[in-house]
């Protein structure tokens, strides 16, 4: 929201093409990341369906399993994974062709 709303957007829209880079970056990576590691603990309830949440009660593995990914620095890594994926020509000629 930052990115859309404060005197960033006015300069990266007209002026200066780091600013526009900077609210790519705030859009594109940042917010994301922020979302990512936040949802965990009691926060990631509101996110998954009943049926989901009654068999992760029943399931002493999966409840470990959520607990560990969900933890900031596995959310990171997933994130800096997925942002390294992108970065792979092959992989954005792909996605951009199909």
């Amino acid at each position: 929201m930052l990115a859309l709303v404060s005197p960033i957007d006015a300069v990266g829209e007209d002026k200066l093409l780091s600013a526009h880079m900077l609210q790519h970056l705030m859009l594109g990576d940042l917010a994301p990341l922020l979302i990512v590691c936040g949802l965990r603990g009691p926060l990631s309830v509101f996110l998954l369906p009943a049926s989901a949440m009654r068999a992760a009660a029943g399931e002493p593995w999966l409840r470990r399993l959520l607990g560990w990914v969900l933890q900031p620095r596995v959310s990171f890594a997933c994130w800096a994974v997925a942002v390294a994926a992108w970065h792979v020509p092959a992989a954005y000629d792909f996605a951009i062709d199909h």
